[in-house]
Formats: structure tokens, C-alpha cells, sequence
């Protein structure tokens, strides 16, 4: 009778053990499965990771709080939901990412929550594109007489310059506002001169720099500025006046989360007036 008792002890022992729980793991033998709704995305943009948490034996596991971890904290932040898994076992965050330039950055994400680490996923941030296209390079010679030149000022440039913006996704943004500036002249002397002329009005750009205007893209997404360069040309026969046109185009996005991403791109226009 004692041996059928400790029998029946050691199976109800096995029982109760083998159940489980819905409550915490308490230990490292669950397992959590980390996926997301999209491995690629704008900079700016969100998606929503889920991470599913099991015990050891397969049982859902709720009222734990797992952490998102990103391997690049500047791009996706952490973070840590707090609501907990539901009574399924699982946890589910947005991620929102924020500015990314240049190049598209590739993050690592996992999920940790009482000391169990998921699988890892790898998601891709892409930019959005700010291109400039400043008036190209130009060179006036004056011929001398008897060693000297006359002088005065020409008009080295009579074009434009232009920006085109583009989402992570390549398509142009129509209505975006873009400012184009004049950060300085790289060897400026008085006389030279550029002129804006936006919508038809005309902007005369001196020191002090910068000096700028802001401009909304088309239906192609191009922001076009009209712009004058004038010279002055040098009058000692040999010498030269080289002067560079620093330039600077800026435009912003708002993210998902309410948060501003900034995009900037620079260029030079060199301008070499010389007597011959």
C-alpha cells in the first residue's frame, strides 16, 4: 500500500511539473520569436515588431516585458514594452526610425525579456534623396594692350541653380519646401556679385553670408532658382581672379513620431576671370 501511495505522489509531482503556467518563465528555457512587419523602410517611418514568448514546454507566457534592442541606438532606439505579453504570449511596439543620410544603414534587432534572447532581424533605413545642381564652372579671358587690360566686370554666369528631392522609395516630392543658399565666396573681392531671381524678383547676394531663399519643388520635384554671377576682371596682363561660390540646399520631412529629418547638400561654382 505505501509503495502504491508513493507511486501515486511521484505522478501527480510529474503532472503538476509538466503543466506549467501562464505567468513568468523565471528562468532561460522559454523561447521568443522576434518578427517585424517590414525589413525595409523610410528614414522617419515606422513598423511594428512582435516578438511571441513561450515556456520551455510551449505554453504561452504573459505579463513579461520585453526589450527591443537595435545595433544602431541613433537610428532605431531601444525600446521596452511596457504593457507586457498578453495572455498569448505575445508583445508588439512600433519602431520609428529617425535620420538616416547618404546611404542606407542596416540595424540589427532583437528582443530580450528574462533571459531569453530572440532571433535576430535585420532591417534596412533608407533615406530620402536631396540632389544639387549649382551653375557649372566658368573662365573669361580679356586680351591686353601694352601689358594691360581694361578691366571692369564681366557676367561669368547666367543660369540657374536647382534641387531635386526624392523619398527613400525614389518617387519625387511635388510641394516641398527647399532653401538655397549662398554660404559664402571663397575669395571674394568687392565687385563681384550674384543675383537671385526668384519668381521674377530680383536678390543681390553681398556679404554678410549666408544668404539664401526658399523655394517649393514642382510636379517633377525639382526647386529651380535663376541665378547671375558677375566678376571682376583683373587688368595686369598674366594675373587672374579665381573666386568659388560656396553653395547649400536644406529641406525637412517630419517622421512619424512628430520627428524632423533634415536633409543638406553642398556645391562649389568656380569662376576664373583672367588678363591675357
Amino acid at each position: 500500500m505505501k509503495c502504491i501511495n508513493l507511486i501515486i505522489i511521484l505522478l501527480i509531482a510529474f503532472i503538476l511539473q509538466s503543466c506549467g503556467g501562464g505567468g513568468g518563465s523565471g528562468n532561460n528555457d522559454g523561447a521568443l520569436l522576434l518578427t517585424v512587419s517590414a525589413t525595409s523602410v523610410g528614414a522617419g517611418k515606422s513598423l511594428t515588431a512582435s516578438a511571441t514568448l513561450s515556456s520551455a514546454s510551449g505554453r504561452p507566457v504573459n505579463n513579461l516585458t520585453p526589450t527591443y534592442v537595435s545595433s544602431v541606438q541613433e537610428v532605431i532606439p531601444n525600446v521596452t514594452d511596457t504593457k507586457g505579453t498578453s495572455s498569448v504570449g505575445l508583445s508588439q511596439v512600433p519602431l520609428t526610425t529617425r535620420n538616416v543620410r547618404d546611404t542606407p544603414v542596416d540595424v540589427t534587432i532583437y528582443a530580450v525579456v528574462d533571459g531569453i534572447k530572440s532571433n535576430e532581424v535585420h532591417v534596412t533605413v533608407n533615406p530620402a534623396t536631396l540632389s544639387l545642381a549649382a551653375p557649372a564652372d566658368a573662365t573669361f579671358s580679356q586680351t591686353s594692350t601694352g601689358n594691360v587690360c581694361t578691366g571692369g566686370i564681366v557676367r561669368d554666369v547666367s543660369s540657374g541653380a536647382s534641387a531635386l528631392f526624392k523619398d527613400s522609395t525614389g518617387q519625387v516630392i511635388s510641394g516641398q519646401q527647399v532653401t538655397m543658399s549662398v554660404t559664402s565666396i571663397t575669395n571674394y573681392t568687392t565687385g563681384d556679385l550674384i543675383t537671385f531671381y526668384p519668381s521674377g524678383a530680383t536678390t543681390v547676394i553681398i556679404p554678410p553670408w549666408p544668404n539664401s531663399v526658399t523655394l517649393t519643388t514642382d510636379s517633377n520635384g525639382t526647386a529651380f532658382l535663376p541665378v547671375t554671377i558677375d566678376g571682376i576682371l583683373p587688368t595686369i596682363k598674366g594675373s587672374s581672379h579665381v573666386f568659388v561660390v560656396n553653395w547649400l540646399a536644406t529641406t525637412q520631412i517630419m517622421g512619424d513620431a512628430g520627428i524632423p529629418i533634415q536633409y543638406t547638400v553642398a556645391k562649389q561654382t568656380m569662376v576664373t576671370n583672367s588678363c591675357q
